[in-house]
């Protein structure tokens, strides 16, 4: 049933400092922050550049990517994912050290693997190409029911095998001439450290 919260300063006083104090209480702050709507607010863990033209340079400690300045860019989950949130579209990079290591059949069946757990659809082969920057890179998309290439993917390998996943969710067929432009940009630009 839990131990009773004292009721006199002097009873168990330890129990009583602990769930007062500093130890309990900063471990639980996210969590009531969260609870009372305000999320906690880590620093960023990228450097932004301005660029002109409306977009920023994304430096982080594994890669560099330019994305529209208006769009959001959040924090490195610990899996080594990152979105780029605009109004109307959501890009992804995600790193994975040592990668390429494996080969681009099994880069590709595992990439799968993971998109299709969470969005439905039919994935078109890859093909492999080089980017503007040198990198060896395989391409390839997700169709939905009706043909269109809703999420479309590149995987880049740089010389020493980690890879930068990068990806594109396009809301509909009226939006791609204004998000693939960004897409590719993201992709040309990008350069793994």
């Amino acid at each position: 049933m839990g131990v009773p919260f004292p009721r006199n300063p002097g009873q168990n006083s330890r129990l009583a400092d602990e769930v007062r104090g500093a130890r309990v209480g900063n471990a639980m702050l996210p969590f009531l922050m969260l609870w009372i709507g305000q999320a906690p607010v880590n620093p960023p863990d990228y450097k932004a550049v301005p660029l002109s033209g409306g977009f920023v340079r994304i430096e982080t400690s594994e890669y560099t990517i330019e994305v529209p300045k208006s769009w959001q860019v959040t924090n490195s989950t610990r899996f080594g994912q990152r979105e780029v949130i605009g109004s109307e579209g959501r890009m992804t990079a995600m790193t994975a050290p040592g990668a390429g290591r494996q080969g681009w059949d099994r880069l590709y069946r595992t990439s799968l693997y993971f998109i299709q757990r969470d969005t439905p659809g039919r994935p078109t082969p890859y093909k492999l190409t080089k980017t503007k920057q040198g990198y060896e890179a395989a391409t390839f998309s997700l169709l939905d029911d009706d043909g269109f290439a809703r999420e479309r993917y590149v995987i880049l390998r740089a010389a020493d095998d980690d890879i930068l996943a990068l990806s594109i969710k396009i809301p509909g067929k009226k939006k791609e001439s204004e998000l693939l432009p960004v897409f590719d940009r993201l992709v040309s630009t990008a350069t793994l450290r």
